[in-house]
């Protein structure tokens, strides 16, 4: 972003009839907006309609404010237009300049950097100055406006709370709010394992994980939230139109650790475009070559912090157990190096600096350590967090530039639905990382699917702008401030109090401290209800081993519902005292009733399942059949509770979408279900796990034939792309290597070419082998390839340097894509 653009919104209020006093400036709905040219601020493309698309935001909160729309006027205004104005622009155009002349800006602290902004009076000319240091800090300087002045919480679209309707509005001729450049250069979400919004808000055209509207909405609650950057769900396609729209609002589109390069691995996990062996930089770099680069190409005219490294599918480790340490991080080091000269390659001439980072990942630091990976210069190196909310490694931090940090986090025991990280270890953690990293460069935090963790969220997002009023050494005591904070502003004053209490005594119920919530407690009915309803199946008794693991589990938890309950039975007098507006009472059942109803009766619906086993091994059928109709019974009601914190607008049937396994929780209450059947008369009800991993995303398969992008592409097809081995010959002296685009060979090599449609499921298969509608054509002359070339029959012998082009066809037909591959003689 070209951040020598200042942007100015000026609320320009000239010593006129409607002005309050010398101490104040009053505004209405009827100021008029003076813009240059209309509504295009600016008009440099992408910046331009990010800027705009936060003007827009701020129209509507304003005609929230004061019930009438923005009046635009053009550059200059009548002359008989009486005050206040609204006047807009940037640093640049003609009414810009004569807003710089006409104010003294020297209090902005503008100069502390990029995305620093301000709002101030100037009581000399009775206005209001909202200005930032950049595109980004002009949009930050409108949100903030929007946040401090209008009243407009920057987590509305998740909260349902509106401002209040005021006919007019006062503000103080000595106003003066300064916002200093951030502490993270860039700051955002990553919305991972999004499965509630998955497959609650997906999209009906089938083009993204959710639809447009969700997707704006999550862009829209970054930026007023101060965040710039985004890591745009799981496995997005890289030319998919969330990444469009994120780029649009002047959003910096990132990867994860994972997703290389932005590439979307989810279809090669199921197979789908190519056998899974075949994603394996050491046999087939020339094919991940082609879709990585595919990857960057698609992005390479957008402001992207692009990913490189290199990591096994499923998110394992990518080398094997007969690979040395120096072996892997060679392999590793090479990808590296591919991939950052790819990006600069395609990103040459660009308007924004080439961004590149790649995250030590388990076995990453440990071979970064010992010197076996090497990071090419200018990569910047991002840690991540153990889970739980806590970063560990803190001597290792010297290496670090930024951080990869959870909020919610899907591992089989943390959080999906459920605030679980405090405030204080959020605090904590990061100071701790501050204080020891090399850089502060990148922090973006996983955020699953943003609804339920909004709270922490906050505070990953606040201490990431600025560290300052956090960094106290009594967490605890910080941590009650800000809670006492977030109440008054979303509850109002009078509960504020406490509210605090009841955040204070949820982060401190034995499941939450130890790092367990609702995961936990799918995963455990799961563990308990499955093992005894199988041994009542089969003999009618419950196993002593399922004896076991039920008086553990009510062991491990009797003290959780214990505290849950006593936190639940304080947010329901907080409901039923009158304290909250009845504006929030919608949020306060969303965000505190459910959040501890989930915890009590979670837990309670564990501990009556075990009482339940343990009399079924007592053969107390009746008290075991008692403790069983409880079970369900406390499920039910943390339904209800999901039902009542969904509301009765746009997010009713929100929890629908719970579906991953370990959490789960409609499945987990039909397991136990199966359970109850078993009890009656051994037999089960049908019951489910939940759905498998990525299956919101399975939308992408009907563009399977495009990938690795969603929409056509006959240069990057990888159905199309002609993979090419070559491999050492009898003769003496013979050897030949295989890289990314070709190989090198002594003496004699023989090159093997493979096509991804001749394949079983999980199998690459000779082309001999395969359909005779499928057939490969090929040149050694350097031309291209034709139906009249040769054909591939068995591995082609070279003795030369020799350049091979491949194409395949289909059915008599050539397609377009051809593979250029050169062997070196050496």
């Amino acid at each position: 972003m070209a951040h020598k653009l200042a942007t100015l919104l000026v609320i320009l209020a000239t010593q006129c009839s409607n002005v309050a006093s010398d101490e104040t400036i009053t505004i209405n709905g009827d100021t008029p907006w003076v813009v240059a040219g209309g509504d295009a601020v600016i008009g440099d493309g992408a910046e331009g309609s990010a800027y705009n698309l936060a003007l827009r935001d701020l129209q509507r909160d304003w005609y929230k404010v004061f019930g009438h729309p923005p009046a635009l006027v053009t550059f200059p205004p009548n002359e008989n237009i009486v005050g206040p104005l609204i006047y807009m622009g940037t640093v640049g155009n003609n009414v810009a300049n004569g807003i710089n002349v006409s104010f003294d800006l020297s209090g902005c602290n503008l100069e502390s950097g990029v995305e620093s902004h301000c709002i101030m009076a100037s009581p000399q000319n009775q206005s209001i100055v909202v200005t930032g240091n950049g595109t980004r800090g002009a949009i930050f300087a409108l949100y903030t406006f929007s946040e401090q002045i209008l009243g407009v919480d920057p987590w509305y679209r998740f909260t349902g709370i509106q401002p209040t309707y005021t006919p007019s509005m006062s503000l103080s001729s000595s106003l003066k709010i300064t916002v200093a450049a951030p502490k993270f250069e860039f700051r955002g979400f990553f919305t991972n394992d999004e499965d509630m919004l998955g497959y609650f808000r997906s999209d009906p055209l089938g083009e993204a994980v959710f639809d447009t509207y969700t997707w704006d909405a999550i862009f829209e609650t970054l930026l007023r939230n101060k965040g710039n950057m985004i890591i745009p769900g799981t496995s997005p396609n890289p030319d998919e139109k969330s990444l469009k729209l994120a780029f649009k609002r002047g959003i910096v589109v990132s990867q994860s650790h994972f997703e290389i390069l932005g590439f979307g691995a989810r279809e090669w996990l199921d197979a789908h475009p190519a056998p899974r062996s075949t994603y394996n930089w050491t046999a087939h770099p020339d094919l991940l070559a082609h879709v990585w680069e595919a990857a960057v190409d698609a992005q390479s005219d957008k402001e992207v912090i692009f990913t490189v490294g290199l990591r096994g599918l499923w998110d394992y480790e990518y080398c094997g157990r007969d690979t040395t340490p120096a072996e892997c991080g060679a392999i590793i080091s090479s990808a590296i190096s591919n991939q950052t000269s790819w990006i600069k390659e395609k990103y040459a001439g660009n308007p924004w600096p080439t961004r590149i980072i790649t995250y030590l990942w388990d076995e990453g630091l440990s071979l970064f350590k010992q010197g076996f990976i090497k990071v090419p210069e200018g990569v910047k190196v991002i840690f991540t967090d153990e889970g739980k909310g806590y970063i560990g490694g803190l001597d290792d931090l010297k290496y670090a530039h930024g951080l990869y940090y959870h909020t919610a986090m899907l591992d089989g025991s943390s959080n999906q639905i459920s605030e679980m990280i405090p405030p204080s270890r959020i605090f904590a953690q990061l100071a701790a990382f501050i204080k020891n990293c090399s850089d502060t460069y990148y922090f973006v935090d996983n955020v699953s699917d943003l609804f339920p963790v909004l709270l922490s969220t906050e505070a990953a997002m606040k201490f990431a702008w600025d560290p300052t009023p956090y960094l106290s050494n009594d967490t605890n005591a910080t941590q009650l401030a800000f809670f006492l904070q977030w109440s008054k502003r979303q509850f109002g004053d009078k509960a504020a109090d406490d509210i605090a209490q009841v955040y204070n005594m949820y982060f401190n119920i034995p499941s939450i401290a130890k790092g367990n919530s609702d995961e936990h407690i799918g995963a455990t009915l799961s563990h308990v209800a499955d093992p005894a309803t199988s041994d009542i199946q089969k003999t009618g008794k419950v196993s002593n081993t399922s004896f076991i693991g039920a008086n553990t589990t009510l062991v491990e938890n009797v003290d959780t519902v214990a505290a849950s309950n006593k936190t639940l039975q304080k947010a329901l007098a907080i409901l039923g005292s009158g304290n909250i507006p009845d504006t929030r009472v919608q949020f306060f059942k969303t965000h505190v009733v459910y959040q501890a109803s989930l915890q009590y009766y979670g837990y309670l619906a564990i501990q009556e399942l075990a009482l339940s086993i343990m009399a079924a091994y007592n053969n107390n059928m009746q008290q075991a059949q008692t403790h069983a109709a409880a079970t369900i019974a406390a499920l039910d009601n943390l339904f209800a509770a999901q039902r009542e914190a969904e509301g009765n607008g746009e997010w009713k049937g929100l929890f629908m979408g719970d579906r991953l396994y370990y959490s789960c929780l409609q499945s987990r209450r039909r397991q136990v279900l199966s359970y109850v059947t078993a009890l009656k008369n051994r037999t089960a009800m049908v019951a489910d796990s939940g759905r498998g991993y990525y299956s919101f995303y399975d939308y992408q398969d009907a563009a399977l034939d495009n990938y690795p992008l969603f929409y056509p592409s006959t240069k990057y097809k990888a159905n199309d792309f002609v993979m090419m081995n070559c491999t050492k010959t009898e003769q003496t002296g013979s050897s030949c290597s295989t890289g990314p685009y070709g190989g090198q060979f002594s003496q004699q090599a023989s090159v093997g070419m493979f096509s991804t449609r001749c394949r079983t499921h999980d199998v690459l298969l000779p082309l001999s082998q395969c359909s005779s509608s499928i057939v490969v054509h090929y040149t050694l002359d350097g031309s291209s390839p034709a139906l009249s070339s040769a054909v591939y029959t068995s591995p082609v012998i070279i003795t030369e340097t020799t350049t091979i082009r491949a194409s395949v066809a289909v059915n008599g037909t050539l397609h377009a894509l051809i593979h250029n591959a050169t062997f070196t003689k050496m």
